[in-house]
């Protein structure tokens, strides 16, 4: 006859897993967000991940997520768990591989996968700051989204950028030396234009002469950098 010992006819939680402690078969622990069911007996190793992945003492037993809402914010040499939610730019992202992070997200980022999407406003961009996926930036008159993390690459550059929504910033009269991005408004000869790609000296009217007359006329918008939104009169 089958010997039975009771106590070992149903699971039995012992909360979080800690090392150098003795585990037998059918001991519940905890370790991130998951919890795991021991099916070998054992004194637990140093680290948990060695228990499992190369000693197979345990098993998954129910998956779920580990959110830290005070610090989620990814770090640098940092030990993540399966299932840990961080923070990356305005995105949390889900760690599927256990690990010690690097110095950089780049060199870590293939060790989680997108968890829930999100936008962060930046305010205006500047072209020495680190903008991560879904970052929200202002350039001209346009509001950007950041379509992967990037530095020095400016809005207008279709790799990086997502037009987010299209807008006017009032320059005043046109001056050859300023520089004009995309959405800036500027009124010249009593006609109001906006530029439609960054530019810097390229009037927004093209000097044409009449040939009946000989005379000059700056009535011809220059497309290429310029859109007319208004015509009018100049006294």
């Amino acid at each position: 006859m089958a010997d039975f010992i009771l106590g070992r006819l149903k699971f039995k939680w012992k909360g979080d897993w800690v090392t150098s402690t003795q585990y037998i078969i059918d001991d519940i622990v905890k370790y991130g967000g998951n919890t795991y069911v021991c099916i070998i007996n054992h004194t637990a190793d140093a680290l948990f991940y060695t228990d499992l992945d190369s000693n197979a003492y345990w098993s998954l037993h129910t998956e779920s997520f580990a959110y830290d809402s005070s610090n989620t914010a990814w770090q640098a040499t940092t030990a993540y768990k399966n299932n840990d939610v961080v923070r990356w730019g305005a995105n949390l992202y889900l760690c599927n591989t256990h690990h010690t992070s690097g110095n950089d997200w780049a060199t870590n980022s293939a060790k989680f996968t997108l968890f829930v999407p999100g936008l962060e406003f930046e305010d205006s961009y500047n072209n020495t700051t680190q903008y991560q996926l879904g970052d929200v930036v202002t350039y001209g008159g346009y509001t950007y989204t950041a379509k992967q993390d990037t530095v020095g690459n400016l809005p207008t550059h279709t790799t990086y950028w997502d037009v987010l929504t299209t807008g006017f910033k009032v320059r005043g009269e046109y001056n050859a030396g300023t520089a004009y991005n995309p959405g800036n408004v500027v009124t010249r000869n009593g006609y109001v234009y906006v530029a439609i790609v960054d530019t810097t000296g390229n009037s927004p009217t093209i000097q044409d002469t009449d040939p009946q007359s000989q005379t000059y006329n700056e009535t011809i918008t220059n497309a290429t950098y310029w859109e007319l939104i208004n015509t009018g009169f100049q006294f």
